[in-house]
């Protein structure tokens, strides 16, 4: 395999990204969930690219940073965002107990480790609370929470 990413790969990724590093960041994880970018070693694999054409005309980038909210949180499941929408209109981070409490139902847990491993929450070491890892995330949150409040 090659050492490092073939130039082909660097300038589409600058030109479809800007350099933006959330958007590079997405780009990068369509490119491995396709399996476009490494050999069965996982390596770059120059065969790979001078053989396969990749489509980056296939490969859905969000065009601003609120597309690209919009459409992770879209993604997740009615359970998870409910859960934002609590930790959204909370300025201190909240326990477990709490958020379950809020939520209205029982184990939670393992929502909230999804949502650690999807990068969108963090949790305190020393408190055992959970809070947003990107503000832009609590914006989200909050507009949608304040969408659903004028519909009433």
């Amino acid at each position: 395999g090659l050492s490092h990413a073939p130039a082909k790969i660097i300038d589409e990724v600058f030109s479809r990204t800007q350099g933006n590093p959330l958007f590079v960041t997405e780009f990068i994880k369509s490119l491995l969930e396709q399996d476009l970018l490494f050999d069965a070693s996982g390596k770059w694999d120059a065969t790979t690219f001078e053989d396969i054409e990749i489509d980056f005309n296939k490969i859905n980038i969000p065009n601003s940073v609120e597309d690209y909210l919009n459409h992770r949180y879209e993604k997740l499941t009615a359970e998870h965002q409910n859960i934002l929408k609590w930790l959204a209109v909370n300025h201190d981070p909240l326990g477990l107990n709490q958020l379950e409490e809020l939520c209205g139902k029982e184990k939670i847990a393992s929502d909230i480790l999804q949502l650690i491993n999807d990068d969108i929450l963090e949790k305190t070491t020393r408190e055992h609370t959970y809070y947003f890892k990107n503000l832009l995330f609590v914006f989200r949150s909050q507009n949608v929470l304040g969408k659903s409040i004028q519909s009433f």
